[in-house]
């Protein structure tokens, strides 16, 4: 049997700041708590090798747009009259990339229309919002 040094296993959780789990996300790094030595002798432990999470990311100079998929929305008010409040298709990312500092611009475009459609509703949203600065778009699906 091979002899394999001990070195410690890293477990990647993702933290909340305050009472709601999708405000002010962050990526923690830290030792798992369940290191089992019976496993060293089994060979190599599958794990993410291409996965390098950090802290903290530099803020990007550009607007981040955020464009939603096929039949998604920005934001959808189930019950105008209610006090339940209305659900954001970017819930939590939205939260996370402002709570870093990043300007953040939430489109709405034609849930079902052709992707020319969509794509002249996202150019008109982006040149309302933005005003001429470069963007970087993140889209989800038909986004």
């Amino acid at each position: 049997m091979r002899s394999r040094s001990r070195r410690p296993v890293y477990c990647y959780y993702t933290l909340s700041r305050g009472y709601s789990w999708f405000r002010g996300l962050h990526t923690s790094r830290r030792i798992c708590q369940s290191y089992d030595p019976r496993i060293a002798d089994l060979g190599r432990i599958i794990e993410d090798d291409f996965m390098k999470l950090k802290e903290y990311y530099k803020t990007p100079k550009n607007p981040i747009v955020l464009s939603h998929g096929l039949f998604g929305f920005d934001t959808l008010q189930l019950f105008p009259w209610s006090f339940i409040p209305p659900l954001q298709y970017w819930r939590g990312i939205n939260e996370a990339l402002q709570a870093n500092s990043c300007k953040v611009i939430v489109t709405a475009v034609p849930p079902s229309a052709s992707i020319e459609k969509r794509a002249e509703a996202l150019a008109r949203s982006i040149e309302q919002r933005a005003g001429g600065q470069s963007v970087n778009i993140v889209g989800h699906s038909m986004g």
